[in-house]
């Protein structure tokens, strides 16, 4: 039990330290390539002013969008702060609930609900077929009850079923020692 603690800890640092950092607009502007659009990837933008942080909006000529670094990651369209972001993924990988995390972070459940698929997309998206894990290589699996909002699940007998079933869904993280 102490080894799996050990496994989580780790997966759970390096995904929260990947994904938060005071400066993570900033990174995200340096490393953002602005020689196209994301949303049709036209390669005919201009620069379109700031938003109210200061940071650079641009707009594509050909779709008539408007994009900035922020575009297509997790904190897109998001108006909250990242420390509770922060606070929000470090309770959902600690296995608390969806009210639970809420509470914690400061946002309503419907928020929780909609951050937690965005989370859990990209980690998924972090999945590469073609990553190699190499040494050491930690891994871990959390068996979540499949919940749909809105809909009671009469049958107990599924919540006594244990491991793999349609009524569960496996997430299995892993990394090695290189943090890949």
């Amino acid at each position: 039990d102490d080894e799996i603690e050990i496994i989580r800890e780790k997966l759970n640092n390096h995904i929260i330290n990947h994904i938060y950092d005071g400066e993570v607009h900033k990174e995200l502007s340096d490393e953002f390539d602005s020689s196209f659009c994301p949303h049709c990837g036209h390669e005919h933008i201009i620069r379109y002013g700031k938003d109210k942080n200061g940071n650079q909006r641009y707009l594509c000529k050909h779709c008539h969008k408007t994009f900035s670094p922020m575009t297509g990651t997790l904190f897109s369209y998001s108006k909250k702060e990242a420390y509770q972001w922060y606070l929000y993924m470090e309770s959902l990988f600690r296995g608390d609930t969806i009210v639970q995390s809420a509470h914690i972070a400061g946002i309503c459940e419907h928020t929780s609900l909609v951050w937690r698929h965005k989370i859990l997309s990209v980690c998924a998206s972090l999945t590469a077929e073609d990553r190699i894990l190499d040494g050491v290589v930690y891994l871990d699996e959390k068996l979540s009850d499949v919940k749909h909002p809105g809909i009671t699940v009469e049958d107990k007998e599924s919540k006594k079923k244990r491991g793999i079933s349609d009524q569960k869904r496996n997430i299995v993280c892993a990394i090695d020692e290189h943090n890949n």
